[in-house]
């Protein structure tokens, strides 16, 4: 989890949100990343992770208009990596213990995750206006 949040948070600046809304690096427009959703990809449907790599990278750059429009509770997932690399480092360097007990962490993963889908469902609801 350590190294999945330096390596989103560390590459989100160095990327760039094209106009078709695909991901390339920052100065090589050419060198675009592969679609990451395979339900956007085969059904044309979203997710609701769809749109944090976008989200990232616009927080990242400081759009957080942008950020929103693509994933709503982007920054909050972004927020949640940040605060992920101290307390895992203390996992890991520190104590060798993690200062939450696994029940937390387990409540922590279980309401971030129905905040993502509560999230995508209210999307999907105001798209069928």
């Amino acid at each position: 989890m350590l190294l999945i949040c330096c390596l989103a948070l560390t590459v989100s600046p160095l990327l760039k949100v094209l106009p078709n809304e695909r991901v390339a690096v920052r100065g090589v427009d050419s060198l675009v990343l592969p679609p990451s959703c395979p339900s956007r990809e085969i059904f044309d449907v979203s997710c609701p992770g769809c749109g944090l790599t976008r989200s990232f990278v616009h927080i990242a750059h400081g759009d957080w208009e942008s950020s929103l429009r693509v994933n709503r509770i982007g920054w909050l997932i972004m927020l949640m990596a940040f605060i992920q690399i101290p307390y895992r480092a203390h996992a890991l360097w520190g104590s060798g213990r993690f200062v939450l007990g696994p029940a937390t962490g387990n409540w922590f993963g279980l309401t971030l995750v129905t905040i993502l889908i509560g999230s995508w469902v209210v999307g999907l609801l105001i798209a069928n206006r």
